[in-house]
């Protein structure tokens, strides 16, 4: 009897490991989302700083096409410049790869995005879209899992962001 206990204790912690991998990934994939649904927000100023803090770490570090900055204080100016350049943008991300370290507290992260950003109405330039990579490393915290870093790689780009 005492086997077959043995047996069903590692079973159900093997189980416990197998759910608390999927429920990690699902959580860091949803942080991904959760970024870039922000990033095509409508109000400019829907992502405050207590908004980013609900995706990154307070010391994330970001290298972006748009630049590099450090820190969750100033993200909102951050962002909200090269979104105010466009109408209307739209990000989509796929492929999300999620690879946790051993204790699984940290994950490195990366995804394909795609990103279509709309000139205003009367604007000369073209439709800009590109095709992108984003690695990022995330982090466990007490608040749950944030993206302690994103950098985003350009594969393709299409128009130009600041053709006249």
């Amino acid at each position: 009897m005492t086997d077959v206990l043995a047996v069903l204790a590692d079973e159900v912690a093997q189980l416990r490991r197998e759910v608390r991998a999927l429920t990690d990934k699902a959580a860091i994939v949803a942080l991904v989302d959760r970024f870039v649904t922000g990033l095509d927000h409508p109000d400019p100023d829907f992502c405050d700083e207590d908004w980013f803090r609900s995706v990154f770490t307070e010391d994330v570090v970001l290298d972006l096409p748009n630049g590099k900055h450090h820190g969750v204080a100033g993200l909102p100016g951050f962002f909200r410049a090269p979104k105010l350049m466009w109408d209307r943008t739209h990000h989509f991300t796929a492929n999300c790869v999620v690879e946790t370290d051993g204790a699984g507290d940290r994950a490195v992260v990366r995804a394909n995005v795609h990103a279509t950003h709309v000139p205003h109405p009367g604007d000369e330039r073209p439709l800009f879209t590109g095709g992108a990579t984003y690695g990022a490393t995330a982090v466990r915290t007490p608040d749950g899992w944030r993206l302690g870093s994103l950098t985003t790689s350009v594969v393709w780009i299409e128009g130009a962001p600041d053709a006249h």
